[in-house]
């Protein structure tokens, strides 16, 4: 049974990695923040899915190799947590709010953040 949560967790993982990845801007502004915060999760999505599927599909590994699978799914996961985390605290545990599609930034101090064009 666990395996199977595993798989799934590892797909999951797979498709938020492929959607930030396949990701257009359709002309918008850059903007660093939120591009910082995209490789971060891009890359922690797509760590965690790698060493899954790794693990599922090269069962033959060294306890050496094995270690190191499992060190990387607890940072990618660490990370994915942590944005998670401050996601629901921004929305002040409201989860529908991380859904809803607003133009209305000034609710939002972490949207705000974001979308900064300039720092400097």
């Amino acid at each position: 049974m666990t395996s199977t949560f595993m798989l799934i967790n590892a797909l999951l993982c797979a498709a938020i990695c492929l959607r930030l990845i396949l990701f257009r801007r359709e002309g918008g502004t850059h903007r660093p923040l939120a591009g910082l915060l995209a490789y971060v999760l891009t890359v922690a999505s797509g760590a965690f899915a790698l060493a899954l599927l790794l693990l599922f599909l090269l069962p033959a590994f060294t306890q050496a190799a094995i270690d190191l699978l499992l060190a990387s799914l607890g940072y990618a996961q660490t990370l994915l947590n942590l944005v998670l985390c401050v996601a629901i605290f921004a929305m002040r545990g409201n989860v529908v709010e991380l859904f809803r599609r607003s133009d209305d930034i000034t609710d939002n101090p972490i949207t705000r953040w974001l979308r900064k064009e300039k720092w400097l």
